[in-house]
């Protein structure tokens, strides 16, 4: 995620030059592909018993951005179609790359969580207690 944050970071400074802001958003989004290949496959690798529900919730509030994102570029720019609104816009997406690339290096796990087993495990002990009778 750091490198689609500098690029971002170049397109804030490339001014007018539409040429070499188009290169720079395919480049980072590009590279920003690249990310899918460890969020994606994360839920499967620590709860495969849960992974399509935790995939379900991570997906829902990745998506938050999707709407929020437009809104938040519209208000930024709105009668303000300047070049700084537009910088502005770009330096508010690198420290959210950043955040979640640092975020997601200090907690990422691919071990299996104890709480995939918690279904299992109860039912394991209820069926193996054997009452007595005599």
């Amino acid at each position: 995620m750091c490198p689609p944050a500098l690029l971002l970071l170049g397109v804030s400074f490339s001014g007018c030059e539409w040429k070499t802001i188009v290169a720079l958003l395919c480049a980072a989004l590009f590279l920003s592909g690249a990310v899918t290949t460890s969020t994606i496959v994360n839920p499967a690798d620590i709860a495969p018993n849960y992974s399509g529900t935790l995939f379900g919730l991570l997906n829902m509030t990745s998506t938050i951005a999707f709407f929020t994102v437009p809104v938040v570029t519209g208000v930024m720019t709105d009668g303000q179609q300047t070049l700084a609104q537009w910088q502005k816009v770009f330096w508010i997406c690198v420290p959210i790359y950043l955040i979640a690339f640092v975020v997601f290096f200090i907690f990422v796990s691919g071990d299996v969580q104890p709480w995939n087993f918690a279904r299992r495990r109860d039912s394991v002990i209820k069926n193996t207690q054997v009452s007595v009778s005599t």
